[in-house]
Order: structure tokens, then sequence, then C-alpha cells
């Protein structure tokens, strides 16, 4: 089988799942990731005979994408801040939004400050995503993550490991923080400088509206939350972060773009100070940090 032909059965096959710009993209990156193909190589190597195990290896993600499995997980990695991070089905897959998070976080922190060479916290930290991230924009920050999920935490090592960057990494309940040991570097009081989150914030009555690709493979237990209860976590984290920042540290989230206000108020009543929303690149207010006073 030639390269051509697999294309054009790509073409075929996925032309009722996807839009013909995702269909492209999608045909761009499996043959970028198993071949090392640039987007000129899909038209100069037309042509090329394919190995037997490659049309196999083909045909099994064509297989997988019929089914509506994201693109990420059909190639095991996603790109989040210009890096390449392991993904699958025990982590959420990165998402822009989450990259205009950390960079917020970084443009906000002098980098010649005790803040910049304190300690930062991630919570619920899925791929590590956040973390790693910060720890190569923020290189003196030392910089720990949790996660209720042993098998997140395995690939969040992976990736800290891959990367080059260390972190620390703890499995906790956030939702539970009140019984941490003792002698756990998490229950001391006023540690970090910086504690950041993208929690569940999902409603459940909003699973209707969302893709398959999304409810079906991504795992539900780090997207939804109860619609009786839309900032569970938030109101958890952030009592958290009143006893766990320093003075003058800093709490940022992801949030719900429909919960801003809510937001806004909770962390104010929580006695935050300098309370700010940042809209993302859709101008959807996705993102809010609040400083400890």
């Amino acid at each position: 089988m030639k390269v051509k032909e697999i294309i054009d059965k790509f073409r075929e096959d996925l032309a009722m799942h996807y839009s013909a710009e995702e269909l492209e993209q999608i045909i761009f990156l499996v043959f970028e990731s198993e071949m090392n193909f640039k987007r000129t190589d899909l038209v100069l190597e037309a042509d090329r005979k394919l190995h037997i195990h490659e049309s196999l290896r083909f045909n099994e993600m064509l297989g997988l994408l019929i089914q509506h499995t994201p693109i990420q997980y059909v190639l095991g990695h996603a790109w989040f801040d210009g890096m390449k991070f392991k993904v699958n089905k025990d982590v959420l897959i990165p998402r822009q939004e989450t990259e205009e998070l950390v960079q917020w976080i970084e443009t906000s922190i002098d980098k010649d400050s005790s803040i910049a060479f304190g300690k930062c916290l991630d919570i619920g930290t899925g791929s590590g995503c956040i973390a790693i991230s910060l720890k190569k924009r923020l290189p003196h920050l030392a910089v720990l993550a949790l996660d209720i999920s042993e098998s997140a935490l395995k690939v969040a090592g992976e990736n800290a490991k891959h990367l080059g960057k260390t972190i620390s990494l703890f499995q906790a309940d956030i939702l539970k923080w009140e019984k941490f040991s003792p002698d756990s570097s998490l229950a001391k009081a006023e540690e970090f400088e910086i504690i950041v989150s993208n929690p569940p914030y999902v409603l459940q009555e909003e699973k209707k509206r969302m893709e398959s690709r999304v409810t079906d493979f991504e795992p539900h237990s780090a997207l939804f939350v109860p619609d009786s209860d839309p900032l569970l976590f938030y109101k958890k984290i952030a009592s958290y972060a009143v006893r766990s920042l320093k003075p003058e540290g800093y709490l940022y989230f992801e949030i719900n773009e429909a919960k801003g206000s809510d937001m806004i108020q909770l962390l104010s009543e929580m006695g935050f100070v300098q309370v700010e929303i940042k809209n993302d690149m859709q101008n959807k207010p996705r993102m809010i940090r609040g400083r400890k006073p």
C-alpha cells in the first residue's frame, strides 16, 4: 500500500466524523508521528510504498479514529507549551486555555522576586503539564504536584523524566486536605508562594452538549462536578490555600467561563485580595487569581 492510498482511505472513512480542516490536520499528525513527515512530504512521498507494519499501524489508528478516540490518545502524546507530553485515558488532554494560564503565571511573576525562587503547588496535575511547564518557565521555582489518581501521577512522572524537569509528586485527595498527614510537606502552613489548579468544573448538565470524543474517553473524575455544587473543588482548594499560601502568595485557577462572577465572590469572601479575571484568546473568562494578604 502506498502513502497516497492510506491518505485516501483516511479521507473516505473519516469524512463523516470530522470537518475537512480537522481531517487534513489529523492526516498530517499521524504521518508526522509515525513517519516524521513534514506537510510537503504528504505530496512528495505520495507514491512511497509502505512496509506491512506501517500499513497495519495506520489501519489501527484509523480504526480508533472511527470510534471517535481523540487523536492525542491515538498518537499517545499531546503538545503543550512547546513540549511533547505523553497522554493516555488516565489523564486529560492538555488544552490551549491551560497553556494560557501557565503563561499568565509567568508574566505575573517578577523573576528576581522571592516568589520565583519559592514553592509552587499544582493541584490535580494530571499529565503534569502545568507543573512541568512552570518549571521550564521559572526554573528556580520548586514545583510540587498532587493528584488523587495513582495512574495520572505515573504519567506525570514519566513526562517530567522525559522532559528533564524535576518536580515532586504526591498522591492526595484535595477534598480531604484536612486529613493530610502532619509530617507531609503538603500539611505545612504558609508553605507555598503559588498554588495553581485546573480542577473539575464541567457541570453534569453540560455533558449532553459535549462531543463524544471528550465524554467517552477523557477521565470523568477530572472533568465533572455535581450540578448541585459547581464550585466544590474551588471552595476546598481556596480553603486550603488560605492556610498553605505564604502572605502575599498567589492562587491561580482555570475556571468554567459561566462562573466568573461566582468565583470573584468566592475568593473575595475567603479573604483574597487583588482578585482578577483574565480572558482567554477567545475572549472568554477562563482564568482567575487572587492574592493572600
